[in-house]
């Protein structure tokens, strides 16, 4: 591996890990709607840092594209009644300090994805890599850290709840792998518009796993995202392939 490519492969991965911690922090400060409204501005971060840091254009189809999800998103999580839960943590004094993590949150995962793209001549199994060997130190300083402040022993948990963190952990390296392969393939703007589609899989999750009923704003909002996302997804392809003949042409 190239030692210029080192600093960027460390500061990925670091970014990448903060991102994941300050995501579970945000569980616990916001509600679920909120937090949703505030990471889905990911691709509009994710579009001004590719403008300035590898001269990435996004094209006006994809800015209405964008805006046009995010209203959708808007729409969802604000027809959605508040739990009670919800209506706990918006009377909390913590209220702020998620939606300043949330969108600190939706920075880092813009910067991530940019990064990927910057390395996309860099094989997708090394920054994988340096993710998981970065993961690994913070997760020991964290465990020994909290043992030698708090003096607590170290936490157990059941069969089940370990199972279920395996199980977590395999779906979020599939989604990292995923991720990384995505934006060092394509336009970190046109990936992270994509990622508006990550609320239908929500949806269907919520529909067949816990059986919630799903409204008719929830259904017109996924069903535009759906079209958007389809509809630009076609004209790039359109558009890869009429540059292609005019390329063999010349």
């Amino acid at each position: 591996m190239p030692k210029k490519y080192r600093k960027t492969l460390i500061a990925r991965a670091l970014i990448g890990q903060v991102g994941f911690i300050l995501f579970t922090i945000c569980l616990a400060l916001l509600p679920l709607s909120l937090q949703m409204i505030m990471f889905q501005t990911n691709p509009f971060w994710a579009s001004i840092l590719a403008y300035f840091m590898n001269g990435e254009s996004i094209s006006r189809i994809e800015y209405i594209a964008m805006i046009v999800c995010f209203g959708s998103v808007l729409g969802i999580a604000l027809s959605k009644p508040p739990s009670a839960a919800d209506a706990e943590d918006e009377g909390s004094s913590t209220r702020l300090e998620g939606i300043i993590i949330a969108f600190i949150l939706a920075w880092a995962l813009a910067l991530s994805g940019v990064i990927n793209r910057t390395l996309k001549n860099v094989h997708f199994a090394v920054l994988l890599f340096y993710h998981g060997c970065i993961g690994l130190i913070m997760a020991l300083l964290f465990i020994f850290g909290e043992k030698l402040i708090t003096g607590n022993p170290f936490r157990t948990y059941s069969l089940e709840q370990y199972g279920t963190m395996l199980l977590c952990c395999c779906f979020d390296f599939l989604s990292i792998n995923s991720q990384t392969i995505a934006y060092q393939s394509d336009s970190s703007g046109f990936v992270s518009l994509i990622g508006y589609m990550s609320v239908l899989y929500a949806f269907l999750g919520d529909y067949f796993i816990f059986h919630e009923n799903i409204s008719k704003a929830e259904l017109c909002g996924a069903a535009l995202i759906l079209c958007v996302t389809v509809w630009v997804s076609v004209v790039k392809i359109r558009e890869a392939k009429r540059l292609k003949v005019n390329i063999i042409k010349e």
